[in-house]
């Protein structure tokens, strides 16, 4: 089911400047990645309050359940998840339409699509593996630290938000950031304090920089 170009009249998920990102044939981010281009879009893929699961969900191991790639089962999320990317394979073509699309064909395959609002709860996890390929093409720069402070900032407001924990948390280890900073509602890192933007209280929520973001969803962990 290979992805189709976008097509005037259908209503984007993203926010513009994700959507806007540079990408190679198939949707991979294209390198390197613009300072600029790249902080734009992780404020503006910023959740705007602290997601009820982490985003994405983790990469099937081979350790769950006792299964491994050679048996049949596979979690119904990553069916889905390998549906919904051929479907959408870049940011510009995720749409509520498109989502409608892959919410019917979940369904007639019998897959469970998640809890909560299909569109929603796949906007974040697309939003999610964006903002950890943003993380990582930052994190190839020559000399990442140049990037601070306003790159570490944001990854440490990423992985509080619980989302792309680990490739923000990578990206706190190469520019001699904390790597420790903890997610909402694990213990408290030593000064975590200094992983908060400007606005930010201790609430459990996320700084809103005025930039529309994508959409947040209450669901349990798959």
């Amino acid at each position: 089911m290979p992805g189709r170009l976008a097509v005037d009249g259908e209503k984007p998920l993203l926010p513009a400047a994700g959507r806007e990102l540079p990408t190679c044939s198939g949707g991979t981010l294209a390198l390197p990645v613009d300072p600029v281009r790249a902080r734009t879009a992780l404020e503006a893929l910023l959740p705007s309050a602290t997601l009820a699961s982490r985003e994405p969900p983790p990469e099937w191991a081979a350790d769950w359940d006792g299964l491994d790639e050679r048996d049949e089962y596979r979690p119904d999320w990553l069916e889905a998840r390998l549906l919904v990317r051929e479907l959408m394979p870049t940011a510009r073509e995720v749409t509520q339409e498109r989502m409608v699309e892959a919410e019917q064909k979940c369904g007639l395959l019998g897959l469970d699509g998640g809890e909560g609002e299909f569109a929603a709860l796949w906007a974040t996890r697309v939003a999610a593996w964006l903002a950890g390929d943003v993380f990582d093409a930052l994190s190839r720069e020559p000399e990442p630290a140049r990037l601070a402070p306003w790159s570490m900032d944001l990854a440490g407001q990423y992985v509080r938000c619980g989302m792309a924990v680990e490739e923000a948390r990578a990206f706190l280890r190469r520019t001699g950031g904390r790597g420790s900073v903890q997610p909402a509602g694990a213990p408290p890192a030593p000064r975590l304090t200094d992983w908060h933007g400007p606005g930010a209280g201790h609430s459990g929520f996320c700084p809103q920089p005025g930039i529309s973001k994508v959409p947040t969803h209450q669901h349990p962990k798959d």
